[in-house]
């Protein structure tokens, strides 16, 4: 697509240039940089680089643009995988202490490797299962029994 952007450089300036015509040509540019996997804003303002110095500044812009919404949204990404982790680990590391808790209530005695075991323990349903165990278990090695 590259190699002809050139022959589309004095139609591109002329639609830069007239009424409305920035706004027109960034959505052009918009919907070319996000419709086409292989073209980089970057590398289409090189091509026109001296030859349409109006879309060349554009797409720096919008580029620019881009990138930043971009960043934005893989941070925002980020955020949200990274509070759902956490999250995730709260509720385990809350159902592991209730399962404790429940053991410690009823007399049952935990060894260390046990203990260590329950809390270290990332899979909420298996958690979920010791805990039901955990209500009628007469040993701490009950609760495994169901694995």
């Amino acid at each position: 697509m590259l190699t002809h952007v050139r022959n589309w450089a004095d139609v591109l300036e002329r639609l830069a240039r007239g009424v409305d015509g920035d706004q027109a040509l960034a959505l052009l540019l918009r919907y070319v940089a996000l419709a086409s996997g292989d073209l980089q804003l970057t590398e289409f303002r090189d091509v026109l680089h001296g030859h349409a110095p109006t879309v060349e500044a554009l797409a720096m812009t919008i580029a620019e643009q881009l990138e930043a919404k971009a960043i934005s949204a893989g941070r925002a990404e980020g955020r949200a995988r990274g509070r759902a982790e956490g999250e995730a680990k709260g509720r385990s590391e809350a159902t592991a202490n209730s399962i404790l808790m429940v053991l410690e209530a009823r007399g049952v005695r935990v060894s260390e490797v046990v203990r260590g075991r329950i809390q270290d323990c990332g899979n909420l349903d298996q958690l979920d299962q010791w805990l039901v165990l955990a209500a009628t278990a007469t040993s701490a090695d009950d609760i495994f029994q169901a694995e």
